[in-house]
């Protein structure tokens, strides 16, 4: 039998009240994503989606912490794994397009200083193509003039798309390895609904 990608086994999270009393944010969950497959999970504001996503990556926010159950990715249990080893799955072999994928960018530098420092930590493409590679990616996600908002702040925008967002949404799309969305809906550029899900399909179709 084939090892799932992502495996979450009866998790619950919660966090511990001044009271003293345990209060659960999520209970007994379970989630199995396979190979290729895509899994949308829909609920209100606040019903713990993005703290589902979290926990898939091994990480809690602060105050909240794992009260049962386990979380894989591939065979490993997030939550027993080292720093060290957490560092080597995120961003390479999976990856996060947070809720508010924008403001994820650091302002004060370059979008192609991001990109390049992203392929550098996790990919194995070399330091001379680094560029070039960056440019494609930008490309592949059909950002006008790719070159040119590599020199780019991610506050600035493109033809009336926020540049950061669409870069750090679709770009974490090019790269081949399993992705967590938070809030779907955030995932559209403005002025590309109903084209944008498009280079992950075209991902999901190359990458088999």
């Amino acid at each position: 039998m084939t090892t799932p990608v992502i495996d979450i086994r009866d998790i619950s999270v919660g966090f511990t009240a001044k009271s003293g009393a345990t209060l659960p944010v999520l209970r007994n969950i379970d989630l199995t994503v396979a190979e290729g497959e895509s899994v949308g999970i829909v609920g209100e504001s606040g019903s713990g989606k993005s703290t589902l996503a979290l926990a898939s990556m091994g990480f809690l926010k602060r105050g909240l912490r794992l009260l049962d159950g386990s979380v894989a990715f591939s065979g490993k249990d997030m939550f027993s794994l080292t720093r060290t080893e957490l560092e080597k799955i995120r961003g390479g072999e999976l990856a996060l397009i947070p809720q508010n994928s924008g403001q994820s960018l650091t302002p004060t530098l370059r979008i192609g200083a991001q990109l390049i420092e992203a392929l550098r930590l996790h990919s194995s493409v070399s330091a001379s193509e680094h560029s070039a590679k960056a440019v494609e990616l930008l490309g592949q996600v059909r950002l006008p003039d790719p070159k040119a908002i590599l020199s780019r702040f991610p506050s600035g925008s493109v033809r009336g798309r926020h540049v950061g967002g669409c870069i750090l949404r679709w770009c974490s799309w090019a790269v081949p390895v399993p992705g967590l969305g938070s809030t779907p809906a955030g995932l559209f550029c403005r002025r590309t609904d109903g084209e944008s899900p498009a280079p992950l399909r075209q991902w999901r179709t190359s990458a088999g």
